[in-house]
């Protein structure tokens, strides 16, 4: 829940080498304030704390809120009007929507997974059997 609240999303680029400065519109402020937090370990991986989008390859004209908008347009993070103030209410409506979008990630990821599996049992399966 702590990264609903920008500052906390600015913490997680206090240890990256954010490729564009203060000044820029794409820096690291303008990115957190559109609700994306930093993937530790890339150059610049990030993450919208509600619709789990993950955005990389930034440049430093982007804007990071159109960014969002563009890739993720039903993202209810771009509802709010002052990322600064979020009620109750909102962060648990923000819950829920990011909540159900982590679920859709794991069932996609764990489908991908079974998929190659059984591409993988197929293969060994047509190698090891006789054909007629």
């Amino acid at each position: 829940m702590a990264l609903y609240m920008v500052k906390e999303r600015l913490k997680t680029f206090e240890n990256c080498k954010w490729p564009f400065d203060d000044k820029a519109p794409c820096s690291v402020q303008k990115v957190a304030e559109a609700g994306f937090y930093y993937v530790n370990g890339t150059e610049d991986t990030t993450v919208c704390v509600v619709c789990q989008k993950e955005l990389e390859g930034w440049e430093e004209g982007d804007s990071p809120l159109k960014e969002h908008q563009k890739h993720s347009p039903d993202c209810p993070f771009l509802t709010i009007a002052d990322p600064y103030k979020l009620s109750l209410r909102q962060v648990i409506s923000l819950e829920t929507y990011a909540l159900e979008c982590i679920k859709k990630r794991k069932m996609a990821n764990t489908k991908e997974k079974m998929m190659k599996n059984v591409e993988h049992l197929l293969e060994v399966f047509d190698k090891h059997m006789p054909t007629k």
